[in-house]
């Protein structure tokens, strides 16, 4: 879908919630049909999706990054199953009760480096999105992420709202090129 859908006229409090999550790209001002000051959101149709949960799986070592990206999740309606290490994730992932719809992984970790936690699910039939953050720059392991079947490899993003809004491209599966390269795999 392409274009753009002009969504509710809202007060100012729901559309900065709705642009803190993602839903929508910018607000307009506008006048309600009594006089009062509303917002119309608007929204790409292709980014757009519904707020529904979904199923997220973070593996990361960090307590810290883990807590972050899962109030960040939460607070933009997901689930979230937490791994401290990648053994554990791969568990999870593998767990038909908790099979995730997107996992977030860090690339160092000290068990198990991100690309074999990849190797690893690439092994078991997990097919399941998987966004690789790193804390430093992606570009040199970029390809070889992208060849282990993750949807992205990018640095770790501090701005909550870039973050869902990554999720949701991944999830909405937005991004031609990189649908391309999961379907070779």
């Amino acid at each position: 879908m392409t274009g753009t859908i002009n969504l509710v006229h809202v007060p100012c409090l729901a559309a900065y919630f709705w642009l803190f999550r993602g839903y929508a790209k910018e607000t307009q001002r506008v006048l309600s049909s009594d006089g009062g000051v509303c917002w119309k959101l608007v929204s790409d149709a292709a980014s757009f999706r519904d707020p529904s949960m979904a199923h997220i799986l973070v593996i990361d070592d960090s307590k810290l990054q883990r807590a972050y990206m899962r109030l960040v999740c939460k607070d933009a309606g997901h689930e979230v199953v937490e791994a401290s290490d990648g053994g554990t994730g791969i568990k999870l992932a593998v767990e038909t009760s908790s099979k995730p719809g997107l996992i977030l992984l860090d690339l160092q970790m000290p068990d198990m480096s991100g690309q074999q936690v990849l190797g690893a699910l690439s092994e078991r039939g997990i097919r399941t999105p998987v966004i690789v953050l790193t804390a430093d720059d992606p570009t040199p392991i970029q390809d070889e992420c992208l060849a282990l079947g993750a949807a992205r490899a990018v640095k770790k993003l501090e701005d909550p709202a870039t973050l869902i809004s990554l999720i949701n491209s991944v999830l909405t599966d937005t991004d031609p090129a990189q649908s391309d390269v999961r379907a070779s795999r």
